[in-house]
């Protein structure tokens, strides 16, 4: 589903101060006893951030360790995020192949992932296993930041088996630090272009039996125009008791709240000074398990997710010219709770049975007006589903690596569906694997799909939309596996796509599952670590998108016309990093990030038009002024985004940041 921007921006956000706590946090920093952080040297950067790697929690839902992998995975550590002074996830994410985020303006405007040609609403993205997805799909990243992360997992492919709706063509997971590695402390400042200022503060407190983590930060920046400004307050805990392979229990939370000013109708033209939407989004997970044994546990899960959010434009001054104004405030709420008995037959080999519980609910209300007309509206709706599933991995002797996977979903709404998974993967001598793997997956309707009323008009008697989807690749990791080379064909197929058809009779649903679309393509890495101090990266993504069936779409601005590509996806998009780590003293990247032409609507000119390729440009450096021998240092961080400024936009006429340069301190321990 292509979202089109806001068409209304928030009021100004606060100045940042400095929180009282930090000039504390760096005395009790370096006052630390040197016991307290002899486990963990300085701030390493990760050595491989994007390659695939061979122990993925999100694919099988269990760390289990196997002899060749059956999935397309990335893995990008917090530690390589640190170093490199990466805040926010959608930038984390420019580095994996097949991932295109797009940004509607500034900082902090809305923001959509697309993986492997997929719609906006066909990636799951999980925060220690609660959905950031608005029930329906739809993830908006713009406030997700990397603070107190500890890794960021990607799978790509579908993913319903495990996880349910959404997960059609990916799943992205944010694990919080769990402190279980040893204590640690830091303390960071920032500022730079466009007003920015960040501050973040991390604590943790624990070792392998149990552990506890705290974190804090703020973001704010003034944006890049009039009535651009954006805040952002991240809090996060996260812990566990206990020890992996026996019984245990781990939670964590975490609340972003933002706020975020925006000038622009829907058409990127700046027509307001004080339109805005506030939001604050709260995420929390349970999971434990209990053996039995040796080999049987008895575990279970639980997510809640509660996004509150609000868009608003109020009547203000002569800078107005909308003369339409509205307050539309919404909550979603969502909970989901797995349990499941897992049969554990080696290191390698699992076996799982279980049933899913998942509720959902919206409450929301609208006021618009103009000068001669008011309308109001509220809507209460709520909604479940429940599922059982079985899944198996494992390996078959020392060569052969199996996944396999099956879910039957019951919902009052739309009925009972089955969704499937099967991967396997082959060790053919030494640092050769080939894998491969097919299934289906499915995304459930959206509140708004089902129940809108007013401007379009809801369907309660909609399907849910279905793909499908297969893939083969190979890897080949030469010398010690120091490099590593890997090409993946796939292909999906996407059915029953809800579209909107605004020809219908008046009274009529105005959504219906009428659209049909395939993606398909290649993806190549190359990583090698040349000596102990050089890393190379790159990703390169060959993409095809074709609407086979459009449906109600017409027009030159409809979204879906056939025989043409989806929109906002590249053909080609790729990326390279090349970094330069001295432990404990020096870390040096460059990373350049290309994004090839792709369509877009112009909603001035009511037309389809391509937009034009652009390259971006970025570093960073961390270098350690002091350091000691029990990993307290203190250190200036520098960071450059688009170094070279070109003029480009990722939505059309909405313009994108220019060059941002920041520079900042890091005080820590143990990180």
């Amino acid at each position: 589903m292509i979202t089109r921007p806001p068409t209304s921006p928030t009021p100004a956000a606060p100045r940042a101060r400095t929180a009282p706590w930090m000039p504390a946090l760096a005395l009790l920093l370096l006052a630390l006893p040197p016991a307290l952080a002899q486990q963990i040297p300085g701030v390493p950067i990760s050595r491989d951030t994007s390659h695939l790697a061979p122990v993925v929690v999100t694919g099988t839902r269990d760390s289990v360790t196997q002899v060749a992998p059956t999935a397309s995975t990335t893995v990008i550590t917090g530690a390589s995020l640190r170093s490199q002074g990466i805040v926010t996830v959608q930038e984390a994410l420019n580095v994996v192949s097949s991932i295109t985020t797009v940004q509607a303006g500034s900082f902090g405007a809305t923001t959509s992932l697309f993986t492997r040609g997929g719609q906006s609403d066909y990636t799951l993205v999980l925060v220690d296993g609660a959905p950031v997805n608005d029930p329906g799909g739809f993830a908006n990243l713009a406030a997700l930041t990397t603070d107190n992360v500890d890794r960021i997992e990607v799978v790509r492919g579908p993913g319903s088996v495990l996880y349910g709706s959404d997960a059609v063509t990916g799943i992205v997971q944010i694990f919080t630090r769990s402190g279980a590695a040893g204590e640690f402390a830091g303390l960071a400042a920032s500022a730079g272009s466009y007003g920015t200022r960040d501050y973040d503060l991390t604590f943790g407190l624990g070792k392998p039996d149990a552990s506890i983590t705290f974190a804090g930060a703020r973001y704010r920046t003034t944006g890049i125009s009039f009535n651009n400004a954006f805040g952002n307050d991240v809090y996060s805990i996260a812990g566990h008791l206990g020890t992996p392979g026996a019984s245990h229990l781990e939670f964590a939370a975490r609340q972003m709240t933002t706020n975020f000013d925006y000038p622009t109708d829907y058409t990127g033209a700046a027509v307001d000074s004080n339109q805005y939407t506030d939001g604050r989004l709260r995420l929390a997970s349970l999971d434990g398990g209990v053996f039995l044994g040796r080999k049987l546990e008895i575990a279970a899960r639980a997510g809640w997710t509660q996004n509150k959010s609000t868009s608003a434009n109020l009547p203000d001054n002569p800078g107005d010219s909308t003369g339409f104004y509205y307050v539309d405030p919404s909550t979603l709420e969502q909970w989901n709770v797995d349990a499941h008995l897992a049969l554990h037959l080696n290191p390698s080999t699992v076996l799982t049975g279980g049933g899913a519980y998942i509720s959902q609910q919206e409450r929301a209300s609208d006021s618009s007006w103009t000068s001669i007309s008011v309308d109001t509206s509220s809507s209460d709706h709520s909604r479940h589903n429940t599922a059982y599933y079985l899944n198996a991995t494992g390996d078959l002797g020392k060569h052969f690596t199996y996944n396999a996977g099956i879910r039957w979903t019951d919902s009052p709404l739309f009925g009972n569906f089955n969704t499937y998974q099967v991967g396997a993967g082959i060790l053919l001598g030494k640092g050769t694997f080939f894998r491969g793997s097919l299934g289906t997956a499915f995304r459930e309707p959206s509140f708004y799909e089902e129940y809108a009323a007013g401007f379009a008009m809801g369907n309660p008697y909609l399907n849910p939309e279905h793909g499908s989807s297969w893939e083969a690749g190979f890897t080949q990791r030469f010398g010690k596996g120091d490099v590593e080379l890997g090409v993946t064909y796939f292909s999906q197929k996407f059915t029953d796509m809800i579209q909107y058809d605004p020809s219908v009779p008046p009274g009529t649903p105005n959504y219906a599952n009428i659209g049909e679309a395939t993606a398909s393509g290649w993806e190549a890495s190359f990583h090698a670590l040349m000596g102990v101090q050089w890393l190379f990266d790159a990703q390169y993504t060959w993409l095809k998108t074709d609407v086979v069936n459009a449906g109600a779409g017409a027009g030159p601005a409809a979204d879906l016309i056939e025989g043409q590509p989806l929109l906002r996806r590249p053909a080609n998009a790729g990326n390279a990093s090349l970094t330069y780590h001295v432990p404990k003293k020096l870390a040096l990247s460059v990373q350049a990030v290309y994004v090839g032409s792709r369509e877009d609507i112009d909603y001035v000119a009511y037309a389809r038009v391509t937009m034009p390729s652009y390259t971006l440009w970025n570093a960073s450096m961390l270098y350690t002024i002091r350091g000691d021998k029990e990993g307290r240092y203190l250190g200036i961080t520098l960071r450059g985004t688009n170094l070279l400024n070109p003029g480009y936009q990722q939505t059309v006429n909405f313009a994108a940041p220019g060059r941002v340069l920041l520079v900042g301190l890091r005080l820590g321990m143990g990180e």
